[in-house]
């Protein structure tokens, strides 16, 4: 959950500070960004977005999906196949092929922090959300499951343990 994404804009002042010497592109192909909600997700593709209006790719990476939809197999994150070609309104480009990382360094979020007792009464149909998130979240790619937690961690738990499903070893 990217949110706005103040994490991303932070963490591209930082790889800039790091090395002066990037390009806007180089440093824009490291950092990814997801959200499930549409106006979050477009705050942040406008936010890293801004650091360089003078160049021509200008193509934050940032998904507007569920988290818990994205997949990691045994080779690495997978990108959802409805996302795998972006479609490019700008600079009378149809569509551009989306390359993305296999594996990052590191996931960082702000997932929604909620009760799991507050989730019926926000909405009923959140009660088998967190039902299915919850299988989502606690097992591998093979089906295994990976982690035991109480039912009655909020969400934020869930996140916790499926981002590690995309972090490389080491």
């Amino acid at each position: 959950a990217c949110g706005a994404g103040t994490f991303l804009v932070r963490a591209y002042q930082h790889k800039k500070l790091m090395n002066q010497f990037l390009k806007h592109e180089e440093i824009l192909d490291t950092l990814w960004g997801n959200d499930i909600a549409k106006f979050p997700a477009h705050l942040s593709t406008i936010n890293l977005a801004i650091r360089d209006l003078g160049v021509d790719k200008n193509y934050p990476n940032i998904l507007q999906e569920d988290f818990f939809t994205l997949l990691s197999t045994e080779g690495g994150f997978e990108l959802p196949e409805k996302t795998r070609k972006a479609i490019a309104k700008t600079l009378g480009i149809k569509e551009r092929e989306v390359t993305y990382p296999r594996w990052f360094d590191c996931v960082v979020g702000n997932p929604p922090y909620t009760r799991q007792e507050e989730m019926p009464e926000i909405a009923p149909e959140i009660k088998q959300y967190k039902e299915g998130i919850i299988d989502k979240a606690l097992k591998d790619n093979t089906g295994k499951k990976i982690a035991e937690i109480s039912k009655r961690a909020g969400i934020h738990t869930y996140f916790f343990v499926h981002g590690t499903k995309f972090l490389q070893n080491g």
